[in-house]
């Protein structure tokens, strides 16, 4: 129930739940003159956030404040390159790199380009856990190994650490 609480909160969701409530809302005389401002409200929402420049304006902030690391050995405090999982399909017809989306290929991109300079440093991929064993295979089919108590591979997962075969 907070899942679906949490989804439609999200622009995309809320964007759905307006259109579907307008929709249903035609079918009434009462509700009719309330349906074309809910589906029109809608589309508003959907397009104001799925804009590039709205996108830009929402992200900019944060992406400045916490500038791109190009020399991840300028920090050798660091012990950690953490990977957030994006969307992977767990579909066996796919090959392995076909599997990750955008997203996903390119934080294992980028946590390879990380680690090459730092290979002192334990990979640690966190977020669904379907997305979270595809990321790791691609990540150790690119020579990047998870190292962990005994030098066995391990991926820590929302605070729990579940052993990667």
């Amino acid at each position: 129930m907070i899942g679906h609480l949490a989804e439609a909160i999200l622009p995309s969701g809320f964007a759905t739940v307006l259109f579907l409530v307008g929709v249903a809302a035609l079918p009434f005389r009462r509700t009719r003159p309330v349906a074309l401002p809910l589906v029109a409200g809608s589309a508003a929402v959907f397009l104001t956030f799925s804009n590039g420049l709205v996108a830009s304006a929402l992200s900019s902030p944060l992406e400045y404040s916490y500038p791109a690391l190009h020399d991840p050995r300028a920090h050798p405090e660091a012990s950690v390159i953490a990977v957030l999982t994006g969307y992977a399909a767990d579909d066996a017809d796919m090959s392995l790199s076909g599997k990750l989306n955008a997203s996903s290929a390119f934080r294992v991109l980028e946590a390879a380009n990380l680690w090459a300079p730092r290979p002192d440093c334990l990979v640690v991929v966190s977020g669904s856990a379907t997305a979270a064993d595809i990321m790791a295979r691609q990540l150790r089919s690119l020579g990047i190994p998870y190292r962990g108590a005994g030098g066995r591979r391990r991926l820590r997962q929302h605070g729990e650490e579940r052993r990667i075969p």
